[in-house]
């Protein structure tokens, strides 16, 4: 398995972001393996509205992505955050004993 630094990660990106090369590869046993993350769906804002409309309870981070069958990565965040900054849904923060920030969603009513 190769390792990358940051630095050679970030170049690749930005070949492919300008065009300069090429956003997968194959590998011999035919896997395909991309270098940039996953683009949005086109429905994933409209998947995670209507988990929290069906829920009708403040959900988190984490449950959102577990009701979707997902990773909570970056870009589920990502389009979370852009439904709160639409007004679609609304956030709250809550501190847990440890100093940590947890994140709440539910729908705008």
């Amino acid at each position: 398995m190769s390792q990358f630094s940051i630095a050679q990660l970030e170049a690749l990106v930005g070949a492919v972001e300008k065009g300069g090369g090429v956003d997968t590869s194959q590998h011999q046993t035919g896997i395909d393996t991309s270098y940039v993350p996953p683009p949005l769906e086109r429905g994933i804002s409209r998947r995670v509205y209507d988990v929290l409309w069906n829920r009708k309870d403040w959900m988190s981070r984490g449950e959102i992505a577990t009701a979707l069958k997902l990773k909570k990565t970056v870009w589920l965040n990502t389009a979370i955050e852009g439904l709160v900054t639409d007004g679609k849904l609304v956030k709250t923060v809550t501190t847990r004993a440890n100093g940590m920030s947890h994140f709440w969603y539910a729908v705008a009513r």
